[in-house]
Order: C-alpha cells, then sequence, then structure tokens
C-alpha cells in the first residue's frame, strides 16, 4: 500500500505478545494509570511515535471490550496518536477464508473447507479443518505464507483503510 514507507526506516514493529502484556502499557503521563498498583512500561519513552494494533478478542459483535483496551485507547486519542482496536475478535479474522485454504490445501495433505466468521477462533477453526496445521506451521511460518498470498483484491476493506489510515500517520509524525 505505501512502498514508500520501509520498516526500520519509517517505522518499526513492537510485538507486545498478547493480553498478558498488553496491559502493562501505557502513554499516559502518570507512571500509575487509574489507581493500579503496577508498573506501566511507557511506550513514548521507547519511541515518541507510536501506533498499536489491539485485537478486540470480542466473541460477539455487541461484546464490549475490557477496560484495559479502553483505557490504552482513551490514552493514545488524549494523545492524538492511533489506535486500532479490531472490530473482528484478532487481526487473523481479517484473512480471506480463500487465502487460508490456498495455502493449506497446497501445503497439507487433508483438503480442508475453512468455515470461519469474525468472531470465531481462528485457531480452533483452522485445526479443524486441518488437523495437522498446528504441528505444521507455527503462527510466524503462517504468517509468512500469508503476507505472500494477501493481495490488495483480496484483502479485506477495513484492515486496507487502517494500514493506510496507519500510513497516514507514520507519514504526519
Amino acid at each position: 500500500l505505501r512502498p514508500d514507507l520501509r520498516e526500520n526506516e519509517h517505522f518499526v514493529f513492537m510485538f507486545y505478545g498478547g493480553y498478558g502484556h498488553l496491559k502493562h502499557i501505557s502513554v499516559a503521563d502518570e507512571t500509575d494509570v487509574n489507581g493500579d498498583d503496577i508498573d506501566l512500561i511507557n511506550l513514548l519513552s521507547i519511541n515518541p511515535r507510536c501506533a498499536v494494533i489491539i485485537d478486540s478478542d470480542k466473541k460477539a459483535a455487541k461484546a464490549e471490550i475490557d477496560k484495559i483496551r479502553k483505557r490504552i485507547k482513551q490514552e493514545f486519542d488524549d494523545k492524538g496518536l492511533k489506535c486500532w482496536i479490531t472490530k473482528k475478535r484478532t487481526i487473523e479474522n481479517y484473512i480471506p477464508v480463500a487465502v487460508f485454504e490456498e495455502i493449506l490445501n497446497a501445503e497439507t495433505t487433508v483438503k480442508g473447507k475453512l468455515d470461519i466468521g469474525p468472531f470465531d477462533d481462528y485457531k480452533l477453526k483452522l485445526k479443524e479443518a486441518w488437523p495437522d496445521v498446528r504441528n505444521k506451521y507455527r503462527k510466524v511460518k503462517l504468517a509468512q505464507l500469508v503476507v505472500n498470498n494477501l493481495t490488495l483484491d483480496n484483502a479485506d476493506q477495513e484492515l486496507l483503510d487502517e494500514i493506510k489510515s496507519i500510513g497516514s500517520e507514520i507519514e504526519r509524525q
């Protein structure tokens, strides 16, 4: 989408490692947010120009996001920084079914058919369709295969819009 923006030159990815670590990050000025008795890692001390993508982990469309995600979203909004909390359960739920099917049907002996919705647990659904997928493909390897097969033509529009928005934010900063 933005070939002019290059990783490690214009932006860097920092993986925070899921919900267990998410609760420890902040961009607030104070060190103790909402009276919590924990030390928070201020992302602005690592890099004052940051954006965050957070899985909603919602199991239904009308489910609420939890207080930690709300806190982080509010902190980012207060600083004028980009925070995208996915509308779907996880970022992986934005990967088109056809991409998973093309990759895994070509790479495994089982010819699976994926049935996954926006709030399904994609790992469970992949395992149902391709029983050996978890043993053969760890998350990073599968992500590399997905990236090689994801195109502007088959990508989810919300995902494209958010990537464009993050690109604009990087350019603005």
